[in-house]
């Protein structure tokens, strides 16, 4: 209960946003699956790799507008090549499931 408190202060405040944007590392989003709404998830497999195609909408316009997109081999090729990657995403997808291509 403390913890949630204390984190939820420091979200609040703007606080682990800050912290993510001073941070010298990129960041990595892997998603598994993307389904049309809740209530269509797969028979098999962990409910919590199902994203909702509405959510999975909320995330990337989010994280279009807090940081600057790339392709995970760009991301790749300025670690290797020491150029900046602060304020860099880039995302991918695990596991091939149809709602990858389908709804993502």
């Amino acid at each position: 209960m403390l913890g949630k408190l204390y984190y939820g202060t420091l979200h609040t405040a703007g606080i682990t946003t800050l912290a993510r944007r001073l941070r010298q590392g990129a960041l990595v989003l892997c998603y598994h699956n993307v389904v049309p709404r809740p209530d269509h998830l797969p028979p098999f497999g962990e409910p919590g790799l199902h994203l909702p195609m509405d959510r999975f909408t909320a995330q990337v316009h989010w994280l279009k507008d807090h940081y600057t997109v790339v392709s995970l081999r760009e991301l790749v090729d300025r670690l290797e090549n020491g150029r900046p990657f602060r304020g860099v995403a880039a995302t991918t997808f695990d596991d091939g499931y149809a709602g990858e291509f389908t709804f993502a």
